[in-house]
Protein backbone atom coordinates (compact mmCIF):
# COMPACT_ATOMS: atom_id res chain seq x y z
CA UNK A 1 0.00 0.00 0.00
CA UNK A 2 0.85 3.44 -1.12
CA UNK A 3 0.59 6.31 1.38
CA UNK A 4 0.07 9.99 -0.13
CA UNK A 5 -0.29 13.62 0.80
CA UNK A 6 -3.03 15.54 -0.68
CA UNK A 7 -3.71 18.94 0.69
CA UNK A 8 -1.76 18.39 3.92
CA UNK A 9 -4.09 15.26 4.39
CA UNK A 10 -2.51 11.41 4.38
CA UNK A 11 -4.48 8.55 2.64
CA UNK A 12 -4.25 5.45 1.23
CA UNK A 13 -5.71 5.47 -2.45
CA UNK A 14 -5.88 2.03 -2.96
CA UNK A 15 -8.46 1.80 0.27
CA UNK A 16 -10.47 4.01 -1.98
CA UNK A 17 -13.59 1.68 -2.64
CA UNK A 18 -16.32 2.76 -4.59
CA UNK A 19 -19.00 3.63 -2.01
CA UNK A 20 -19.63 7.07 0.16
CA UNK A 21 -16.82 9.81 1.65
CA UNK A 22 -17.22 12.63 3.39
CA UNK A 23 -15.16 15.59 2.72
CA UNK A 24 -15.83 17.46 5.56
CA UNK A 25 -14.44 21.22 5.04
CA UNK A 26 -15.02 21.71 1.24
CA UNK A 27 -12.45 24.93 1.16
CA UNK A 28 -12.48 25.80 -2.72
CA UNK A 29 -13.47 22.49 -3.58
CA UNK A 30 -9.97 21.04 -4.20
CA UNK A 31 -9.71 17.44 -2.03
CA UNK A 32 -13.49 17.23 -3.78
CA UNK A 33 -11.94 17.04 -6.91
CA UNK A 34 -8.74 14.95 -6.33
CA UNK A 35 -11.30 12.24 -5.10
CA UNK A 36 -13.26 12.37 -7.67
CA UNK A 37 -10.41 11.93 -9.93
CA UNK A 38 -8.74 9.30 -8.56
CA UNK A 39 -11.47 7.09 -6.91
CA UNK A 40 -15.16 6.26 -7.71
CA UNK A 41 -16.61 7.61 -4.56
CA UNK A 42 -19.66 9.13 -4.15
CA UNK A 43 -18.53 12.47 -2.39
CA UNK A 44 -20.74 14.31 0.03
CA UNK A 45 -18.45 17.22 0.48
CA UNK A 46 -19.76 20.25 3.31
CA UNK A 47 -18.84 23.99 3.35
CA UNK A 48 -20.75 26.17 5.97
CA UNK A 49 -19.11 29.37 4.70
CA UNK A 50 -21.52 30.85 1.97
CA UNK A 51 -18.55 32.96 0.56
CA UNK A 52 -16.64 29.71 -0.35
CA UNK A 53 -20.31 27.67 -1.26
CA UNK A 54 -20.72 30.16 -3.76
CA UNK A 55 -17.34 29.70 -5.58
CA UNK A 56 -17.92 25.68 -5.87
CA UNK A 57 -17.56 23.90 -8.66
CA UNK A 58 -19.47 21.60 -10.03
CA UNK A 59 -17.77 18.04 -10.19
CA UNK A 60 -19.42 14.97 -11.00
CA UNK A 61 -20.29 12.18 -8.29
CA UNK A 62 -19.78 15.48 -5.54
CA UNK A 63 -22.50 16.99 -4.12
CA UNK A 64 -21.46 19.72 -2.26
CA UNK A 65 -23.31 21.00 1.01
CA UNK A 66 -23.79 24.30 2.29
CA UNK A 67 -23.48 22.88 6.09
CA UNK A 68 -21.15 22.42 8.83
CA UNK A 69 -20.69 19.12 10.14
CA UNK A 70 -20.68 19.51 13.95
CA UNK A 71 -21.42 16.87 16.98
CA UNK A 72 -25.10 17.10 16.91
CA UNK A 73 -27.66 18.98 14.24
CA UNK A 74 -28.94 22.31 14.43
CA UNK A 75 -26.98 25.47 13.84
CA UNK A 76 -24.04 27.22 14.87
CA UNK A 77 -22.74 30.46 14.81
CA UNK A 78 -19.45 30.53 12.25
CA UNK A 79 -16.96 32.98 12.48
CA UNK A 80 -16.08 34.48 9.09
CA UNK A 81 -12.51 34.07 8.46
CA UNK A 82 -10.44 37.38 7.63
CA UNK A 83 -6.94 35.57 7.75
CA UNK A 84 -7.67 32.50 8.66
CA UNK A 85 -10.09 30.07 7.85
CA UNK A 86 -14.05 30.52 9.24
CA UNK A 87 -14.57 28.33 12.40
CA UNK A 88 -17.50 27.30 14.55
CA UNK A 89 -14.76 27.11 17.27
CA UNK A 90 -12.00 29.54 17.43
CA UNK A 91 -12.20 33.48 16.64
CA UNK A 92 -9.06 35.77 15.28
CA UNK A 93 -10.53 38.56 17.53
CA UNK A 94 -13.58 39.76 19.60
CA UNK A 95 -16.21 41.26 17.65
CA UNK A 96 -15.05 39.19 14.53
CA UNK A 97 -17.97 38.79 11.76
CA UNK A 98 -20.28 35.76 11.89
CA UNK A 99 -22.92 34.19 10.66
CA UNK A 100 -25.82 31.45 11.72
CA UNK A 101 -25.15 28.47 9.23
CA UNK A 102 -26.98 25.12 9.47
CA UNK A 103 -25.03 21.77 11.15
CA UNK A 104 -25.83 17.98 10.72
CA UNK A 105 -23.92 15.48 12.66
CA UNK A 106 -22.16 12.46 10.55
CA UNK A 107 -25.19 10.21 12.00
CA UNK A 108 -27.78 12.23 11.00
CA UNK A 109 -26.46 12.75 8.12
CA UNK A 110 -26.10 9.04 7.14
CA UNK A 111 -29.39 8.03 8.41
CA UNK A 112 -31.07 10.95 6.38
CA UNK A 113 -28.90 9.19 3.29
CA UNK A 114 -29.41 5.69 4.11
CA UNK A 115 -25.46 5.46 4.54
CA UNK A 116 -24.60 2.25 6.81
CA UNK A 117 -20.80 2.52 5.31
CA UNK A 118 -18.10 4.87 4.91
CA UNK A 119 -15.02 4.25 2.52
CA UNK A 120 -13.28 7.62 3.30
CA UNK A 121 -13.60 11.00 5.84
CA UNK A 122 -11.62 14.02 5.42
CA UNK A 123 -11.59 16.17 8.64
CA UNK A 124 -10.84 19.75 8.01
CA UNK A 125 -13.18 21.62 9.95
CA UNK A 126 -11.18 24.14 11.98
CA UNK A 127 -11.36 22.78 15.42
CA UNK A 128 -15.14 20.93 14.95
CA UNK A 129 -13.37 17.75 14.11
CA UNK A 130 -13.03 16.83 17.94
CA UNK A 131 -16.78 17.48 18.82
CA UNK A 132 -17.73 15.54 15.64
CA UNK A 133 -15.46 12.86 16.62
CA UNK A 134 -16.13 12.50 20.18
CA UNK A 135 -20.21 12.33 18.94
CA UNK A 136 -19.91 9.71 16.22
CA UNK A 137 -21.48 6.36 17.72
CA UNK A 138 -19.18 3.33 17.90
CA UNK A 139 -21.59 1.80 15.11
CA UNK A 140 -20.71 4.42 12.53
CA UNK A 141 -16.83 4.42 13.17
CA UNK A 142 -16.65 0.67 13.34
CA UNK A 143 -18.17 0.97 9.64
CA UNK A 144 -16.32 3.83 8.15
CA UNK A 145 -12.54 2.20 6.42
CA UNK A 146 -10.09 5.52 6.76
CA UNK A 147 -9.65 8.82 8.27
CA UNK A 148 -7.48 11.40 7.31
CA UNK A 149 -7.88 14.13 10.28
CA UNK A 150 -6.30 17.59 10.71
CA UNK A 151 -6.47 18.56 14.07
CA UNK A 152 -6.09 22.03 15.25
CA UNK A 153 -3.45 22.02 18.76
CA UNK A 154 -1.56 24.62 16.63
CA UNK A 155 -4.54 26.97 17.35
CA UNK A 156 -5.50 26.15 20.91
CA UNK A 157 -2.98 23.46 22.73
CA UNK A 158 -5.28 22.98 25.10
CA UNK A 159 -7.18 20.81 22.73
CA UNK A 160 -4.25 18.30 23.27
CA UNK A 161 -6.18 16.56 26.30
CA UNK A 162 -9.38 15.75 23.55
CA UNK A 163 -7.28 14.88 20.85
CA UNK A 164 -5.90 12.18 22.62
CA UNK A 165 -9.02 10.87 24.24
CA UNK A 166 -10.22 10.87 20.44
CA UNK A 167 -7.07 9.07 19.29
CA UNK A 168 -7.58 6.40 22.31
CA UNK A 169 -11.40 6.08 21.75
CA UNK A 170 -10.39 4.97 18.15
CA UNK A 171 -8.13 2.94 18.89
CA UNK A 172 -10.18 0.73 20.97
CA UNK A 173 -12.54 0.64 18.50
CA UNK A 174 -9.74 -1.17 16.47
CA UNK A 175 -7.96 1.49 14.42
CA UNK A 176 -4.65 1.75 13.13
CA UNK A 177 -3.39 5.52 14.36
CA UNK A 178 -0.64 7.27 12.26
CA UNK A 179 0.19 10.40 13.35
CA UNK A 180 2.41 11.92 10.45
CA UNK A 181 3.00 15.66 11.14
CA UNK A 182 5.97 15.97 13.18
CA UNK A 183 5.32 18.80 15.29
CA UNK A 184 1.83 19.26 15.72
CA UNK A 185 -1.25 16.55 15.25
CA UNK A 186 -2.59 18.41 11.92
CA UNK A 187 -2.08 15.36 9.92
CA UNK A 188 -3.60 12.18 11.29
CA UNK A 189 -4.49 8.71 9.59
CA UNK A 190 -6.78 5.72 11.29
CA UNK A 191 -7.28 2.72 9.49
CA UNK A 192 -10.08 0.37 10.09
CA UNK A 193 -8.31 -2.69 10.59
CA UNK A 194 -11.62 -4.18 10.03
CA UNK A 195 -11.04 -3.65 6.49
CA UNK A 196 -6.99 -4.37 6.44
CA UNK A 197 -5.12 -7.48 7.30
CA UNK A 198 -2.93 -6.97 9.83
CA UNK A 199 0.12 -8.34 8.27
CA UNK A 200 -0.58 -6.07 5.21
CA UNK A 201 -0.79 -3.22 7.97
CA UNK A 202 2.24 -4.23 9.58
CA UNK A 203 4.20 -4.12 6.08
CA UNK A 204 2.64 -0.85 5.45
CA UNK A 205 3.94 0.63 8.57
CA UNK A 206 7.45 -0.23 7.80
CA UNK A 207 7.21 0.94 4.50
CA UNK A 208 5.79 4.50 6.11
CA UNK A 209 8.54 5.04 8.31
CA UNK A 210 11.56 3.87 6.81
CA UNK A 211 10.72 5.73 3.37
CA UNK A 212 7.76 7.81 3.53
CA UNK A 213 8.34 9.58 6.76
CA UNK A 214 11.38 10.70 6.66
CA UNK A 215 11.25 12.34 3.52
CA UNK A 216 8.20 14.22 3.87
CA UNK A 217 9.10 17.75 4.40
CA UNK A 218 6.56 18.91 7.26
CA UNK A 219 9.02 22.25 7.97
CA UNK A 220 6.55 24.27 5.67
CA UNK A 221 3.51 22.93 6.90
CA UNK A 222 4.74 23.75 10.68
CA UNK A 223 6.32 27.09 10.18
CA UNK A 224 3.11 27.88 8.51
CA UNK A 225 1.06 26.90 11.46
CA UNK A 226 3.80 28.58 13.68
CA UNK A 227 3.30 31.85 11.92
CA UNK A 228 -0.21 32.25 12.67
CA UNK A 229 -0.04 31.65 16.14
CA UNK A 230 2.98 34.78 16.46
CA UNK A 231 0.84 36.83 13.95
CA UNK A 232 -2.41 36.44 14.87
CA UNK A 233 -1.64 35.81 18.56
CA UNK A 234 -4.01 32.39 20.05
CA UNK A 235 -7.23 31.61 18.71
CA UNK A 236 -10.62 32.62 20.59
CA UNK A 237 -12.53 30.10 21.35
CA UNK A 238 -16.42 30.20 20.84
CA UNK A 239 -18.54 28.05 22.65
CA UNK A 240 -20.55 25.54 20.24
CA UNK A 241 -23.07 25.22 23.07
CA UNK A 242 -23.65 21.58 22.32
CA UNK A 243 -24.25 19.22 24.51
CA UNK A 244 -21.71 16.53 23.54
CA UNK A 245 -18.50 18.93 23.05
CA UNK A 246 -16.36 20.34 26.12
CA UNK A 247 -15.82 23.94 24.18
Amino acid sequence: MRAVNHLGHTLIPSLLGNGIALDCGSNYGDFARWLHEHSQLRVYSFEPDPRLFAKLPKIENVEFLPMAVSGTSGTLELGLGENVCSSVVYREREGQSSVTVPSISVDDFCTQRGIEEIDFIKMDIEGAELSVLECMSDRLLRNTRQLTVEFHDFLDPNDLPRIHAVVQRLQSLDFYFLRVSKHTWGDCLFLNRKWIPVSTLQHWNMLVFAKYVPGFKREDVWSAQTTLTKVFGPMLRASCGRKCSSC
